[in-house]
This record gives structure tokens, C-alpha cells and sequence, in this order.
């Protein structure tokens, strides 16, 4: 069967009915390999895909790119500001606190972020076979680079779950899939599926 993999954090995440995810994932008639995982930099991206290309890649791959800021880690989501999960180790959040505060730089990080992108893109997808059948998009604010493999929605999720609406608090709602409501969910998963059917 043909399979899908988003990549990305927490507005790939969800595996409810309706999430758009597993609406796209319906349209193409595809099996789905994996979601993204929510709070993850885009280094847990590189290591997913990294480990899934040792394994055997999806026929769709789908990345939705975070923010540049986010520290990686393999299982906590360490962003600015986050506030600690219990039963973990604190010294793990004040280390991250302390590095927020202290040691990050956002020019440098953007720096990075851009170029990790950039060499991604040119360097690992673009010999991928199945290159008419990835998408990238971002998911949080778009950021001053195109993207080249496969097709580029240069288009933010999250300002798709602000709908018009930057005072809109549902991009948190935990009954939400993917920080969307269920018609949000609806219309970006016609968008991303009708990207791709241009592109083939």
C-alpha cells in the first residue's frame, strides 16, 4: 500500500479522524508511517527522517517546519518559555531555561536554522526518488527562504489556526486536532492534496 509521513511538531501530530493529517492521508489513499511529534525542533525531524531512510522511506513525505528557536531533545519539548512536564527531571527545564536566558542568540539562530534548511533541501531531498511527492510548509511563521524539493506550500499553519485572528487562543485548545478546528483541519488538508496533484 502506499504510505505518508509527516514530519514536523504539533500541527502534524494528531491522529484523530479529523485532523488533516489523516484526511490528506485518505485522499491520496495512503497508509500513514508516522505523525509529528509536538513541541520537536527541526533536528528531531533530521534524526526521524534519518532513521526512517535507514528503514525504508514513506511515498509522501510531508514536513511541516517548526520554529528555529527550539532546543533538541529525544523525548521533552524544549521551546522558550515551556513550562515543565511532571515526573521529569528538573534540572533538564532549568538547563533549558538558563540557555534561553543566558546563552541563545536569535540572529544565530536563525542563521542556522536557514542554513540546516537549505542544505536539507538541495543536499538529502532533493536525490530522494520519489521527489514530486514531498511537501513543505511551514509551521509557525514563515521564514525568508524557498524551499526547492518537491512542492514548497510557503503557507504557516499557525497563522491558518489564527484565521484572520492573532487574539484566537485555539492554537492550545487540547481538544483541537493540530491547534486547527475541524473545518481548519478540512481546508488545509484540501490545500496540501491539491499542491500535490499540480505537482504531478
Amino acid at each position: 500500500m502506499t504510505t505518508i509521513a509527516f514530519y514536523g511538531d504539533s500541527f502534524c501530530a494528531s491522529d484523530r479522524q479529523d485532523s488533516w493529517c489523516v484526511l490528506l492521508a485518505n485522499q491520496l489513499k495512503c497508509e500513514i508511517k508516522r505523525f509529528g511529534i509536538g513541541g520537536s525542533s527541526i533536528w528531531n525531524t533530521f534524526l526521524e527522517f534519518e532513521k526512517d531512510r535507514g528503514e525504508g522511506l514513506a511515498d509522501y513525505l510531508i514536513f511541516c517546519w517548526t520554529d528555529s528557536h527550539r532546543l533538541y531533545h529525544p523525548s521533552l519539548p524544549l521551546t522558550p518559555g515551556n513550562k515543565p512536564i511532571p515526573g521529569t527531571d528538573p534540572a533538564i527545564w532549568n538547563a533549558s531555561e538558563n540557555y534561553y536566558k543566558y546563552l541563545s542568540y536569535q540572529d544565530k539562530d536563525n542563521i542556522a536554522y536557514k542554513y540546516a534548511l537549505q542544505f536539507f533541501d538541495q543536499n538529502v531531498l532533493a536525490k530522494y526518488k520519489h521527489n514530486k511527492n514531498i511537501v513543505q510548509m511551514w509551521s509557525m511563521l514563515p521564514f525568508d527562504i524557498k524551499l526547492q524539493s518537491g512542492v514548497f506550500v510557503n503557507e504557516s499553519c499557525l497563522i491558518h489556526s489564527w484565521d484572520g485572528d492573532q487574539d484566537f487562543k485555539g492554537q492550545v485548545d487540547p481538544n483541537l486536532s493540530n491547534h486547527m478546528t475541524v473545518e481548519q483541519n478540512k481546508t488545509w488538508a484540501n490545500k496540501v492534496f491539491g499542491a500535490v496533484c499540480r505537482k504531478q
